[in-house]
């Protein structure tokens, strides 16, 4: 009878150290799930984080892009604008000269000699006849 009393002890301490081991084991388990749902969450911020930030970084690439093309329309406009300010000063010196004859249509034509000098705007004498 004290045999049986033994082992029946035996066993209950057996018994009790298992069920200790999966209570310890139950709660690793519940911490590791824990810790992998932290990570996660961790993981899903930082990926929000990543969007975040590609979509800021988008939208300041095309708020430059923007930028840039208003500039160049701009510059393109006031180019188009001084080519048609050219065209008009072009114009209006053509419709004045076209009102008043140029000052050497007016002005008597130079000799064949093209001198201005009078003394050199003459014809050399005649040669003499052999006498």
């Amino acid at each position: 009878a004290v045999v049986s009393t033994q082992s029946t002890g035996q066993e209950l301490e057996e018994a009790e150290r298992a069920r200790q081991a999966l209570a310890q084991e139950r709660l690793n388990l519940e911490r590791e799930r824990q810790l992998v749902k932290q990570k996660e969450e961790e993981l899903l911020k930082r990926q929000e984080l990543e969007r975040k930030n590609l979509a800021e970084a988008r939208v300041a690439q095309e708020r430059a892009a923007a930028q840039k093309a208003a500039e160049e329309a701009k510059a393109l406009a006031k180019a188009q604008e001084e080519a048609a300010k050219a065209a008009r000063e072009a114009e209006r010196k053509a419709a004045q000269e076209r009102k008043q004859p140029s000052p050497s249509w007016t002005s008597p034509p130079q000799s064949a000699w093209g001198a201005t000098d009078s003394t050199q705007n003459t014809p050399p004498p005649p040669a003499q006849p052999a006498s």
